[in-house]
């Protein structure tokens, strides 16, 4: 959707434009924060691997950080890239990430 339709592509991560249907990165995030905490939850002293998308990724590196959705227009997550965040007493916490790059 990004080369196709500038105007969603620049709206995604606001939550002022719907458009197709899709869902918003804030969706997306809520999404990926409630799973975090489920399998926290479930595994509180175990690894977990997650294999997910490009915008999963992205929430959950946000998270981590406390960023604005708005600033990681710029983020790139390489296909195959690893991203390791822990979740501990409700905190999300970004440990490592590979081929994450910000502009």
């Amino acid at each position: 959707m990004y080369g196709e339709d500038q105007e969603w592509a620049r709206e995604f991560y606001t939550d002022s434009y719907v458009k197709y249907g899709l869902e918003k990165f804030s969706q997306i995030t809520r999404r990926v924060r409630d799973g975090l905490h489920s399998i926290s939850t479930r595994h509180p002293d175990g690894n977990v691997i997650v294999v997910t998308h490009h915008h999963p990724v992205k929430s959950a590196v946000a998270l981590a950080k406390g960023v604005d959705p708005a600033s990681l227009r710029g983020f790139t997550v390489g296909n195959g890239s690893v991203t390791l965040v822990a979740v501990r007493d409700g905190a999300i916490n970004l440990l490592a990430s590979e081929d994450v790059r910000v502009p």
